[in-house]
């Protein structure tokens, strides 16, 4: 009697599943041990079999478990080396102020953020960083049009 489609589908699924699972008890590991955002970066960009947008969107579930305060904005690590960090901010509706844009408050969270990491690039394992003092000004809020609108205007 031949293997009936739900059985095909558990194998390869646990297929799949496993190597994932074994790789990311391997990057929770190294998210304990290492102190460094770079480790972490390198070891889920490594990952073959794992779209880009995943890993990225996993470092930003690490990063958000180690600093809270950032899981409160939608951005994405897209490129990490020693000392350079580029990242991207998302506007959603909970970020935004009565004046229809983004809020001060979430900017400076989201370079805090940003550049926290890079910081952490470059520290020795003994050293130690401790936020004492932000400042931010905003001369003027600036709002892009939906991407939609911006494709319309450039045609």
């Amino acid at each position: 009697m031949p293997p009936s489609s739900s059985v095909k589908i558990g194998v390869v699924s646990a297929l799949v599943l496993v190597p994932l699972i074994a790789k990311v008890f391997s990057v929770t590991k190294k998210l304990t041990s290492s102190r460094d955002p770079l480790v972490v970066w390198n070891t889920l960009q490594g990952v073959k079999f794992m779209p880009s947008q995943m890993s990225s969107w996993l470092f930003y579930v690490a990063i958000g478990i180690a600093n809270p305060y950032s899981r409160s904005i939608n951005y994405r690590v897209t490129e990490l080396e020693k000392g350079k960090v580029v990242g991207t901010l998302q506007e959603v509706k909970e970020i935004r102020n009565p004046f229809r844009c983004v809020h001060a408050a979430a900017l400076v969270l989201f370079g805090e953020t940003v550049g926290g990491l890079a910081l952490f690039t470059r520290l020795g394992k003994k050293d130690r960083a401790i936020l004492t003092n932000i400042n931010a000004e905003v001369f003027k809020p600036s709002i892009a049009p939906p991407p939609q609108q911006q494709q319309q205007q450039q045609q």
